[in-house]
């Protein structure tokens, strides 16, 4: 966990700075409570404004270079009490497999064998530079955490050597608008996090969602085609206008944070902002739904119970990747959180929650639907990629 005034923190984190004045208010109103910062202004300022804040710095040292390079920058910001994190080089790991033609693999294996020979010997420098980098930020700063972000393909026996030196790993994923053809799918944020915290189960685990529009990272990027294409199993696809242009609303964002939530994220971040024009309906979207997560922030730093017991009626359709959810309580509350992962409506039943009446669970979110006591446990019907959350005060 993070803390604030001693109290534990869930992360909502935004990469950007809010755009102005305005946009800080509703930032910090909404609940945002975590940003990248570069300089000590920028600390200054989040620090101002109730945000704690993560610095990126030069974590894997190759050389002598980047690590006085680390020396000077953790030295010259580590009395700030605003920072709760040092951030290694974004994506370490997925940089270090990229291939001369500029095409990242995921399968070393497949390889041929000088080629794997040059992956493996990137892969041991940095776990090398990454074991240097941390040592250094311990012995200058001992109390914030370490942090290493990657890609959602992101090799994992690589990272498993990497988490002696980490207290905070993560990926990020930016699935919408979707395409099965393309792998691209809201529900696979389940997945990836299985994978990660599998590898590391004993670690913070940050999920770093989409807050950008494929459009708007096309402009950024100033490539003289209209046209972003986005890097999938070795191969550059087309994405259209129309595909550039679509977003992520309330109810594509509820989806994607609680998917992550109930496979083990104990952090939420954002990337994407500051490439958006304003106004942007996507972040005002966003807010809605960071809102509705801070207002639980007592669940969100509470463990699973165990006894709670969540399936889908096998007598219905049958479930591929079928429910999850996670049940907490928080002083005298009890949070229920439902998440249909596949694409057909389910019948889900639940049961193990003896200590609280069904008809004390209110639903949170529309669409809403009551939950019914029945023989089999408490019954609802949810559609395809939809959410619920119940509270019992």
């Amino acid at each position: 966990m993070i803390f604030k005034d001693d109290e534990p923190v869930f992360p909502l984190g935004m990469y950007y700075q809010p755009h102005d004045e305005e946009e800080w208010r509703v930032w910090k109103e909404a609940g945002i409570n975590l940003l990248q910062c570069r300089t000590g202004e920028q600390l200054d300022e989040a620090e101002k404004r109730g945000a704690m804040a993560w610095v990126s710095v030069p974590l894997v040292c190759r050389s002598d270079a980047d690590e006085r390079t680390l020396r000077e920058k953790i030295g010259n910001l580590k009395d700030h009490p605003n920072i709760v994190a040092w951030e290694a080089q974004d994506e370490s790991i997925w940089t270090a497999c990229r291939l001369d033609i500029g095409v990242v693999t995921n399968r070393i294996y497949s390889e041929p064998p000088e080629v794997r020979a040059v992956i493996r010997s990137r892969l041991d420098e940095l776990v090398d530079g990454l074991r240097r980098g941390s040592s250094i930020a311990r012995e200058l700063d001992p109390g914030r955490k370490l942090w290493l972000n990657e890609a959602a393909k992101s090799d994992q026996e690589t990272l498993a050597r990497c988490l002696p030196y980490l207290d905070i790993v993560g990926y990020d994923y930016y699935p919408v608008p979707e395409d099965h053809r393309r792998g691209r799918q809201m529900r696979m944020l389940g997945g990836f996090t299985d994978r990660f915290r599998t590898t590391a189960p004993s670690k913070d685990l940050w999920v770093v969602e989409q807050g950008f529009t494929w459009g708007a990272l096309d402009r950024a990027s100033k490539n003289e085609s209209t046209v972003f294409h986005e890097y999938n199993s070795n191969t550059w696809i087309p994405m259209s206008e129309e595909e550039g242009r679509a977003y992520p609303g309330v109810e594509e964002h509820r989806f994607m944070v609680w998917i992550a939530i109930c496979h083990g994220a104990t952090g939420l971040l954002w990337f994407g902002s500051g490439f958006e024009d304003r106004p942007s309906p996507l972040l005002d979207d966003l807010m809605v739904v960071v809102g509705e997560l801070n207002t639980l922030q007592p669940f969100l730093n509470a463990g699973n119970i165990t006894s709670v017991d969540i399936t889908t009626d096998d007598r219905q359709c049958p479930a591929v990747s079928g429910i999850s959810g996670v049940s907490r309580r928080a002083g005298d509350g009890t949070l229920l959180a439902l998440v249909n992962e596949d694409y057909v409506d389910h019948d889900v039943f639940v049961t193990g929650m003896d200590w609280v009446e069904c008809d004390d669970l209110v639903p949170l979110v529309e669409p809403a639907d009551d939950l019914r006591d029945t023989r089999d446990g408490l019954l609802t019907t949810m559609t395809g990629q939809e959410v619920r959350l119940y509270l019992a005060k």
